[in-house]
């Protein structure tokens, strides 16, 4: 048995603190139940070695119990500042407690307590704007998540090879990521086993997953397909997730990421594939790897209605600075000489963009993610123009998960079925996509962003 170690050589071994002060007072207090550390890795790196291999194990518990003593963290300060209103309307009807699927008819009928007002603003405008457009909402966010869910094949083993491959040997996706043969998903997605490739699964699936809850989600609010299927998840089938949409979209994601700029690093995110390269890019040195396909999100060309030849060529509007899909479209366009090199591209970001557009200058052109094409079509005096492939301004999105996370191969397993299995429900129900969709529309954060980003809060016509 090794000598013990002291709290200021524990800090010194994961490389914690420096000379100015004493080193060992975070250790201290995560002994003492103060705080809990921000990433398990450099202790586990010290406790046990660098080889994962070794210590199995030992790793997984002091991952879980890392977890569990974040979960505790949240929710200790979040019920300090949630109305007591909160717990008793998020408090799940006991009927379905146990149950793996809530039924949204049942839902409908039997009587429910009122939403609480948004944590947001005592005023809610997003319920504002859904009570005026909820009918156009409704009808897109259907569309395209029905569009997702289908556009995206991860059950047929061949067409989900064909799905990576096109990812990995796109051109755009090569130049950002360095090479054309980096993995964009975890292992285990290459080798699941026939249950668990088509969302079946036993109950020891589920108490895997609840073992890591609450499960903190990023999510862009391009990325309807995505938010269907987590807010499936959440709402149908009862899984205690936390799902923000607290960043305007999947390149700040990724910058933050990079930087280690989260104010409470999330356990997943979803990335575009843009966004996914700029991470990849760096290798090991960031906290998320990559660990499963997500459904597409779809972009279009938009133009202001004065450009009636209905040409491609133009100055293009697109989040360039940053390797975006956005841009990759951009790129993509030009390479099927759709659009003549002569075009050219500046950096804009989402809502500058429609501004942009209200102007009518005919020669511009805007590469946007959903549903901000079709907010500028409605409200914006604006055409979409429409390549002979439609689905060519559709591009792939890939879960993250953090690194100490997706190195427990139950957890990997837990999450993977648990998304196939929400996943494929949403491909074979009409109803289940609307009562999801509707779940998204009650979801303050999520329509309050979605107009914030597109820019769509400067076109909305705000009558009583």
């Amino acid at each position: 048995m090794g000598k013990e170690w002291t709290s200021d050589e524990f800090a010194e071994a994961i490389g914690f603190g420096n000379g100015g002060e004493r080193r060992g007072r975070s250790v201290e207090n995560w002994r003492k139940g103060r705080n809990v550390p921000h990433s398990v890795t450099p202790i586990e790196e010290a406790l046990f070695g660098e080889d994962q291999r070794k210590f199995l194990k030992w790793r997984q518990d002091l991952r879980r119990a890392h977890h569990e003593g974040r979960r505790n963290k949240t929710k200790a300060s979040s019920s300090l500042e949630k109305p007591i209103s909160s717990d008793i309307n998020n408090k799940p009807n006991q009927t379905h407690a146990h149950a793996d699927f809530v039924d949204p008819q049942k839902q409908q009928d039997e009587p429910s307590a009122p939403k609480p007002a948004s944590t947001l603003n005592e005023f809610s405008m997003s319920r504002f704007i859904v009570q005026q457009h909820g009918d156009f909402l409704k009808e897109i966010l259907t569309a395209e998540v029905s569009r997702a869910v289908e556009g995206t094949d991860i059950f047929n083993r061949t067409r989900f090879k064909q799905e990576i491959s096109d990812v990995v040997h796109d051109v755009s996706f090569v130049r950002v990521a360095g090479r054309d043969d980096i993995p964009i998903i975890h292992p285990i997605e290459m080798a699941q086993k026939f249950s668990n490739r088509l969302g079946i699964y036993d109950r020891s699936i589920r108490k895997t997953f609840d073992s890591y809850a609450p499960l903190t989600c990023v999510l862009a609010p391009a990325q309807a397909g995505a938010s269907a299927i987590f807010t499936f998840l959440k709402s149908k089938m009862l899984y205690d997730l936390e799902i923000s949409y607290s960043y305007a979209h999947s390149p700040e994601i990724a910058q933050r990421i990079i930087e280690n700029d989260f104010s409470s690093p999330p356990d997943v995110c979803v990335l575009g594939s843009a966004a996914a390269a700029t991470v990849l890019s760096k290798r090991a040195k960031t906290e998320y790897s990559p660990l499963m396909l997500m459904p597409k999100l779809s972009q279009r060309i938009v133009a202001p209605a004065g450009a009636q030849d209905g040409s491609f060529n133009g100055n293009y509007a697109a989040i360039a600075d940053n390797p975006s899909t956005t841009n990759f479209f951009y790129e993509k366009l030009l390479r099927s000489r759709i659009i003549k090199s002569s075009s050219q591209i500046h950096h804009v970001e989402p809502d500058e963009t429609t501004t942009l557009l209200s102007e009518g200058d005919p020669d511009l052109r805007a590469s946007m993610w959903f549903p901000g094409y079709l907010f500028n079509l409605k409200w914006n005096n604006c055409l979409i123009l429409y390549a002979d492939d439609v689905t060519i301004g559709d591009h792939a999105t890939i879960l993250f998960a953090r690194k100490e996370l997706i190195e427990d191969t139950e957890f990997d397993l837990a999450i993977t079925t648990a998304i196939r299995n929400a996943w494929i429900m949403l491909k074979m129900s009409k109803d289940l996509i609307s009562a999801t969709v509707d779940e998204m529309m009650c979801d303050d954060q999520y329509i309050d962003v979605l107009l914030r980003v597109t820019g769509a809060y400067s076109l909305l016509p705000f009558e009583d």
